[in-house]
Order: C-alpha cells, then sequence, then structure tokens
C-alpha cells in the first residue's frame, strides 16, 4: 500500500479498532493484541509480558550494548512504553494521529507511566533519520502496513 493508496480503504486504522472494540465477540483479540481503550493499562500489561521478556533477553544475547531502539510504527504505545521503562532511549515513528492508535495514544501511554520517548509523524518508507542513528529497528504488528 503506497502513500496514494492510504484512502482506498473503507475505514481508518482508529475507525476498524473502534468497530472492534464495541463487539463482543472481538473482545479477547482486543485484549490479546493490547488494543483496548485503556492505553495505561495496555502499556502495563505489554511491558511486563513473557513476549517483551523474551524480546529484552534477545536483545541482550544479540546486542547487548543496544541503547537507542527505533520503534516503528508506535501504534498505540505499548512498545515505547516497555522499551522506555527498561531503560532504552526511544524513538518512536507513527503517522496516525489518533489518540486511540496512533501518536496521542503513544504520548498518553508514555504520560501514563511518567516515560519519555520522541514520537516522530513519519512513514516507514520515508524515514527522516541518518543511517546509523540506532542500535536496534524494532517493528511489532507493522509490516502488513508498508507499502514498500
Amino acid at each position: 500500500m503506497g502513500s496514494q493508496d492510504r484512502g482506498a480503504f473503507k475505514y481508518s486504522w482508529e475507525e476498524a479498532i473502534a468497530i472492534l472494540r464495541a463487539d463482543p465477540a472481538h473482545q479477547d483479540l482486543i485484549f490479546h493484541s493490547y488494543l483496548s481503550a485503556d492505553l495505561a493499562e495496555n502499556a502495563r500489561r505489554f511491558s511486563a509480558s513473557a513476549e517483551f521478556a523474551e524480546t529484552l533477553r534477545l536483545l541482550a544475547q544479540k546486542v547487548p550494548r543496544a541503547r537507542a531502539i527505533l520503534d516503528i510504527p508506535g501504534g498505540n504505545g505499548i512498545a515505547a512504553y516497555a522499551f522506555a521503562k527498561a531503560g532504552f532511549e526511544v524513538t518512536t515513528v507513527e503517522p496516525d494521529p489518533s489518540a486511540s492508535v496512533g501518536r496521542g495514544a503513544i504520548a498518553a501511554a508514555l504520560a501514563s507511566g511518567a516515560l519519555k520517548a520522541d514520537i516522530v509523524d513519519a512513514f516507514g518508507e520515508n524515514l527522516p533519520f541518518a543511517d546509523a542513528s540506532f542500535d536496534v529497528v524494532y517493528v511489532r504488528q507493522g509490516l502488513h502496513h508498508a507499502a514498500d
């Protein structure tokens, strides 16, 4: 999906998540995807999850000196929160401005834990960073959004 194709969908990402949140048949999916309306709880649960513990274990094993993390896409902020809480320098990229699944959500998730990260408005296909700016690029639930 190129940036020119992004308007071709019936629902925005934010609208799609709102529809799923409202449907009782999808409550388990929303909960286990950390997409409930309670951003602080999503971030806290992800930070304490086995998934994130394994991520930290792999980072310690493969890139033990890593400090600067690029989290892309930032989504609702759960990974930015978890990495910042773990002591990393976090930059997160998210083109959606929304308060439920975009930059607004990321800011709220970080604020809930008094954490800091740089939040950048950009698409992954056009990143505004110099080469070798980060030790690790972390992508969770994002490759399906990429056009290139």
